[in-house]
């Protein structure tokens, strides 16, 4: 048996090395093995807490993504796809010269796995920049744009927080200048709430990538107040008195509206602001004043004035009083109840009033006004001193001194009496 086995050995073997080949060359016309390029396969990166412990904090500079060729049967390589490959980088196993880690890629498709002849990828590392971990308090300051609807105004604006905790790359903590959330009220008609992030400047107002730093909120609650505004009057009434010889005149204000903002329905309760008189209080003033008022301080509840300033100016006009001297004929002094049969003479030609006034008054004066006239009722005939009675107009003019004239009353009042008598009998 042994003989026969070992009979024409080297012929046997051939025929063997030729099986072999024949095999060989027929799986690899019937199913070849080919290179096949798969793209956008994402790089783990693993046993990174051998930096983050030790206070460093990291950002992939490149080969985050790989794209690898894979050697294998046709029939093999046509349906492999991304996710049936892993690639990792091991941190613990980082070069320190070059801050980088080599990329291992692997085949989790099982069932295919030992076909795979070869994962090849030009990308072979993953190169970090490291630097230290930092941790900062950046203060958030709120940027509102734009203008409301008409007839709308800000109002007030806040943020949930108004600090922000920001860690990450030292050198990126360190270019932030600012945080600020900027909202734009273009022509809206009411407040808003809503969850808004942050933005970080550099010193020259450029945007920082925020995207490696790690906050300690993400968003914020901003809350943006839109008002209502409505035009109310102004008034005041000061509390004035002159000092002897002047007078009020008039007083005016710098303005006698203004524009309010507060919610609907309060807007809907006032029309009117009325400063109290105590707001502006003057005693024995002999000269023009300006009074400032701060309506603020005047306007309860929740409005606020948004047509400018507050202070409201109030200038009081005051003028000295001056003594004139006017003359009247006594044919302009008017003689009443003087009694039947008597005749009066004034004997005085004419009489000297004095007026106080302010000076536009006086130049526009008519002595007409006055209604000059002496009241003779009861005098009998003889010669009198007797006082003539003026109209006075306290507002614009006073009377000053009494004025009196020389008067002649002749007649008989008891020759009249007996003609009525006589008249009377030859009526019966």
């Amino acid at each position: 048996m042994k003989k026969k086995i070992f009979n024409n050995i080297g012929l046997k073997i051939l025929a063997l090395l030729i099986a072999i080949i024949v095999w060989w060359v027929v799986m690899n016309i019937d199913d070849p093995l080919v290179k096949k390029t798969i793209s956008g396969i994402n790089v783990e990166l693993r046993n990174d807490d051998d930096l983050t412990d030790k206070g460093y904090i990291y950002e992939v500079d490149s080969g985050s993504v790989i794209t690898i060729t894979v050697r294998a049967p046709e029939s093999v390589a046509k349906d492999l796809k991304a996710s049936d490959f892993v690639a990792y980088a091991d941190l613990s196993q980082l070069s320190p010269l070059t801050d980088s880690a080599n990329i291992t890629i692997e085949c989790i498709k099982s069932d295919v796995k030992s076909d795979i002849k070869e994962i090849t990828s030009k990308v072979q590392v993953v190169k970090l920049n490291i630097d230290n971990k930092e941790t900062e308090e950046i203060p958030i300051t709120i940027n509102i744009t734009g203008s409301p609807a008409d007839n709308y105004v800000l109002g007030d604006s806040s943020i949930s927080q108004n600090k922000i905790e920001v860690t990450g790359a030292a050198s990126v903590i360190e270019k932030i200048a600012s945080a600020v959330i900027s909202y734009d009220v273009s022509n809206m008609m009411q407040s808003v709430s809503e969850m808004v992030t942050p933005v970080f400047y550099d010193g020259d107002g450029n945007v920082i990538d925020s995207s490696s730093l790690q906050l300690s909120r993400n968003s914020l609650k901003l809350n943006v107040e839109i008002l209502p505004t409505k035009w109310i009057t102004v008034t005041v009434i000061p509390t004035v008195t002159t000092a002897d010889g002047y007078k009020l005149i008039e007083y005016t204000q710098s303005f006698d509206r203004i524009k309010i903002a507060g919610t609907s329905d309060s807007l809907a309760a006032i029309n009117t602001l009325a400063i109290p008189s105590d707001a502006i209080e003057l005693e024995n003033i002999a000269e023009s004043q300006d009074c400032t008022v701060n309506i603020a301080n005047y306007l309860r509840g929740s409005y606020r004035i948004v047509s400018g300033t507050t202070e409201l100016v109030v200038h009081i006009e005051v003028e000295p009083e001056i003594v004139k001297s006017y003359i009247i004929r006594k044919n302009g002094i008017v003689i009443n109840n003087l009694e039947e049969g008597l005749e009066a003479e004034i004997e005085n030609a004419y009489i000297e009033v004095k007026i106080s006034a302010i000076q536009s008054t006086h130049d526009s004066f008519n002595m007409d006004v006055l209604n000059a006239n002496i009241d003779l009722k009861g005098y009998e005939p003889g010669e009198y001193t007797v006082p003539v009675i003026m109209s006075e107009d306290s507002n614009n003019y006073t009377l000053v001194g009494d004025v009196t004239v020389n008067v002649v009353i002749t007649g008989n009042t008891e020759e009249t009496s007996a003609d009525e008598n006589e008249t009377a009998a030859r009526k019966h």
